[in-house]
């Protein structure tokens, strides 16, 4: 099997479909996904040799094979979905983040207070009083 000069890769899967959905229907399929999972047998070699796999002229690297492309889609899609979620969230916290700057900018605009800091008094520009008369 060539890596395709990835050194990462330490199993390449053929696009081709697999052999496992030509030779068995759902039902079986859904029994060895339920094995799988329950760990019963604990082994893919217990469990291929448990259906009997074999005899549907299976071959066990087809069988294994699936099984980790399987394993590896489930880990895309549960990243995937916690890739979602924490976008979700921060386009939540920043909606939330806008509606408060534009909700604090429309009690701004109302403020009766002067936007410059001239005092309103009867002072002049060196702080001495003028001349009331």
């Amino acid at each position: 099997m060539s890596n395709n000069g990835r050194k990462h890769d330490l199993i390449t899967i053929p696009d081709s479909k697999s052999s496992i959905f030509e030779k068995t229907d759902a039902a079986l399929r859904r029994r060895l996904n339920r094995a799988i999972v329950d760990r019963h047998p604990p082994t893919y070699r217990g469990i291929f040799d448990r259906f009997n796999l074999a005899a549907l002229r299976l071959s066990f690297t087809a069988f294994y094979l699936c099984k980790i492309a399987n394993q590896i889609a489930t880990l895309r899609a549960a990243d995937l979905h916690e890739i979602r979620q924490r976008t979700a969230a921060a386009i939540d916290r920043l909606n939330a983040d806008l509606d408060k700057e534009d909700h604090k900018s429309e009690h701004d605009d109302f403020d009766d207070e002067p936007d410059d800091d001239r005092d309103l008094d009867d002072t002049d520009d060196v702080g001495e009083s003028s001349p009331q008369g």
